[in-house]
């Protein structure tokens, strides 16, 4: 840089940068021209000229540009080798260039060096470690992927980098998506958090086969649909899975709620996220990462044309796998997605007889129950079955009033459920809540029940098997 203006090579490729169909867009990419060291001169002039070209009246900065000498000097470097055909560029397209071009001087070849210093301690601040060892060589490990890129195509992509360096360095959260990915970790917690994998009296049910399924395909093609009827253990299985065989990777879980949400411009503030969902897992740290999408079943089809381009990043970043899980008969409305197509899909059935049995005989007062093959089938679903252990004391053997048939087991469950000071509101409310949850509506606000619904609710026995978020 000199006081007379900007180097007129530079500037003439930035002119045909400017004017070319592609890559360049003007309304969002800019041109950086990297210096050794300052010229002091040069740098007031400049910055005066970057203030003035951001004032939205062209006419008001040429005016401003006219009054001195130094700057109209300046102006010209850049207007005039825009020459095309013989023709100079117009003033207010010079003046739209030079608010897209930046100077960048470093003293990197100096001695002493700040912008070394300063950069080495950005490597550091990066490091989950915050060791000088690691930060050097994560600063000479970005040196050597900048002269690649110069030898090579001249492009360094932000999440291919922090694919490759997640390889070999702790990394924190990209700055760019730190806040947000605190929080997508958070709102993965609690998702989570929501699952039980094993029955309330600690019993784990066996699904060895369902579980080597769903490991060969998610190994084979890192994308594994999982369906299933609803309360079978489609989300346990997976929990316990990925905890048992990827328990050195992160783990991303989003329901439907915070999916939708997540994927809508005016919903992802109110969860905490302030990028887009894709970009934030695209920039995530780490070298193994898993996305778990849970009740895919329950959104809307809005949101689901919208997933197209999240499930994209099993094709664009190595680093994730992706694991769908949904009612059965749903799976064929997720592979209509072009990136779903040749998904594989792991069934998870209701239980076997020998896995209620085994769960049955894990509580000594239900042992008895085991060993009669009518009361089996209705114990299938996983939810159901939670449900009976959790009521082990209405089913006690040696109880004088014990059960004697399937219909008397049901009275006793509907019974302590709905025992209190509002029964019959709270049966109704049941009836209500079994046909919601037939038509795959598994959660309700509180707010939208019926003032006597309500206040049921508020009176309902401990052992209802509702749980408040």
């Amino acid at each position: 840089m000199t006081a007379s203006g900007l180097p007129r090579d530079f500037i003439e490729a930035s002119w045909a940068l400017w004017r070319a169909p592609s890559p360049f867009n003007a309304s969002t990419d800019h041109i950086g021209l990297v210096t050794r060291g300052r010229n002091t001169a040069f740098d007031a002039i400049w910055s005066d000229l970057k203030t003035w070209c951001d004032d939205p009246a062209p006419a008001l900065a040429m005016g401003r540009i006219n009054a001195s000498q130094k700057h109209r000097k300046i102006f010209d470097s850049v207007h005039e080798p825009g020459d095309e055909n013989g023709s100079p560029p117009d003033e207010a397209e010079t003046l739209a260039l030079i608010a897209r071009l930046h100077l960048y001087p470093l003293d990197f070849q100096l001695s002493p060096s700040t912008n070394l210093e300063q950069a080495k301690q950005r490597c550091r601040t990066a490091l989950v470690s915050e060791t000088q060892n690691n930060a050097d060589a994560l600063w000479e490990a970005l040196v050597q992927t900048a002269e690649s890129a110069r030898l090579g195509s001249g492009i360094i992509r932000l999440p291919r980098l922090l694919g490759d360096l997640s390889t070999r360095f702790g990394l924190k959260a990209h700055p760019s998506i730190a806040a947000s990915w605190l929080s997508l970790r958070n709102l993965s917690i609690d998702q989570r958090a929501t699952i039980e994998v094993a029955l309330p009296n600690g019993h784990v049910v066996d699904r060895q086969r369902e579980t080597a399924g769903l490991s060969h395909r998610l190994r084979a093609s890192r994308v594994c649909i999982v369906i299933g009827e609803s309360g079978t253990g489609k989300s346990a299985l997976v929990a316990r899975f990925l905890e048992q065989e990827f328990f050195g990777a992160t783990h991303i879980w989003l329901g439907p709620d915070t999916l939708r949400a997540a994927l809508n411009a005016a919903g992802r503030s109110a969860i905490g996220l302030d990028q887009e969902l894709g970009l934030i897992l695209d920039r995530s740290p780490g070298d193994d990462k898993i996305l778990i999408l849970d009740s895919l079943e329950r959104l809307d089809s809005a949101s689901l044309g919208k997933l197209t381009a999240l499930l994209s990043l099993r094709a664009t970043n190595s680093a994730w796998r992706v694991v769908l899980i949904t009612q059965s008969g749903f799976e064929n409305q997720l592979r209509a997605n072009v990136s779903l197509a040749d998904a594989p899909v792991q069934a998870v059935p209701a239980l076997s007889a020998a896995a209620i049995r085994g769960a049955l005989r894990s509580v000594p007062q239900l042992a008895w129950i085991a060993n009669d093959p009518a009361i089996l089938p209705l114990f299938a679903n996983l939810k159901t079955l939670g449900w009976v252990v959790t009521a082990e004391s209405s089913f006690r053997e040696d109880a004088t009033d014990a059960p004697t048939s399937t219909a008397e087991i049901a009275d006793r469950l509907w019974t302590r459920w709905t025992s209190g000071a509002a029964t019959t509101q709270l049966q109704r409310l049941l009836v209500q809540l079994a046909i919601r949850d037939a038509a795959f509506e598994r959660s309700f606000a509180i707010s939208d029940l019926a003032t006597g619904d309500l206040a049921a609710f508020d009176l309902r026995s401990n052992e209802l098997p509702l749980q408040v978020n």
